[in-house]
């Protein structure tokens, strides 16, 4: 059986993937050496899970102090930032746009044309081969797993476009759809490059809730042939106030910690209704008692981020636990430079 949650989700998810216009939507793909495709619906239940971790929090604020954090609403933001055009590599899996070929050079220059007329965008730039790697190589200097798995020519030249405030970006997407030479569009915004290098620096423990199917709750799950959940056949159960202040206690005592904040479910579910206002199937499917509770705990420089991670793993009451760096780069690697990997290639071991 799914949970209650999973079947509003489902439910809601379907509900709004009715009113997209799929012309608009340009899924990311791997190299050849990781052909992997993309679930959008899967993508926006991630967006969830890592927004509602941005959220507002109550704050156990320094080493425990008690405090109230002020999250930074998304329409006091201001929404610009780059999208980034992916051209066609032949190391692109050959039964996606490209078929397998190289974008030529008339195709680049008329793309170049394109983009530049576009009123929405601000700037172009192009980014050849060597010149993403250049870059690829400077973002990800500390994760030497992808620095050791990812080559030039793995990473696909692209036009990087500055898109102007307030400009319509869906229209971006609109405008170079189905265009010769493109595989796909990626958007960067501001917003998500704020959330994502916010959480870079943290290590996230989030509690078992009633009716969570992880192992360590107590859930029993079935999952299929490529590892995803099919069924819950048990429902775990709930941290307890015990399990909290155990947790609380430990967390107070790892000397990696720089500082730590517990957010509930009632701050959490605020900042969700902000984010997802504009979907309201989604907003209206989700309840306060869907949101999760978990520490979020900011590590200190050349902290050891592994051991703090298993120690937390193995704490009662605790369901998962997300490592920020790692969370960070999986989502912006997509975004910037086209590529989806799998957990194991971004980080291995999770660290």
């Amino acid at each position: 059986m799914n949970s209650p949650m999973e079947d509003r989700l489902r439910e809601a998810l379907a509900e709004a993937g009715a009113t997209v216009d799929t012309s608009t939507l340009q899924p990311l793909h791997g190299a050849r050496r990781s052909r992997f495709r993309v679930d959008l619906r899967l993508v926006a239940v991630a967006a969830v899970v890592v927004l509602v971790g941005v959220a507002g929090a109550v704050g156990l604020g320094g080493r425990g102090d008690v405090d109230r954090a002020v999250a930074v609403s998304p329409d006091q933001r201001i929404d610009k930032g780059e999208m980034i055009v992916f051209l066609c590599s032949k190391t692109l899996p050959k039964e996606e746009a490209c078929q397998g070929r190289d974008v030529t050079a008339e195709e680049t220059k008329a793309v170049g044309a394109l983009v530049r007329q576009l009123p929405e965008v601000e700037s172009v730039t192009f980014i050849d081969q060597a010149s993403a790697y250049e870059n690829f190589r400077r973002d990800f200097v500390h994760n030497k797993a992808l620095l050791d798995g990812v080559g030039a020519v793995d990473l696909p030249a692209s036009f990087r476009l500055t898109i102007r405030e307030g400009a319509d970006r869906n229209q971006v997407s609109r405008a170079l759809h189905g265009v010769a030479g493109i595989q796909n569009v990626g958007d960067l915004s501001s917003a998500m490059v704020a959330d994502m290098e916010g959480v870079r620096s943290e290590i996230r423990a989030f509690l078992c809730a009633k009716g969570a199917s992880q192992s360590s709750c107590g859930g029993v799950r079935v999952l299929d042939r490529e590892g995803k959940l099919k069924r819950i056949t048990k429902e775990g159960e709930a941290a307890t106030n015990a399990e909290k202040n155990a947790l609380r206690k430990l967390i107070d005592s790892l000397p990696d910690i720089e500082s730590f904040t517990f957010r509930d479910r009632a701050t959490a579910y605020e900042d969700f209704q902000k984010r997802f206002a504009d979907n309201e199937a989604l907003v209206k499917a989700t309840k306060v008692t869907d949101m999760p509770e978990f520490f979020v705990l900011t590590m200190k420089p050349k902290a050891n981020w592994s051991e703090t991670v298993s120690k937390l793993k193995r704490q009662p009451g605790v369901a998962t636990v997300t490592n920020g760096a790692c969370a960070a780069d999986k989502s912006l690697l997509p975004a910037r430079y086209g590529l989806i990997l799998p957990d194991s290639k971004v980080c291995p071991g999770g660290t």
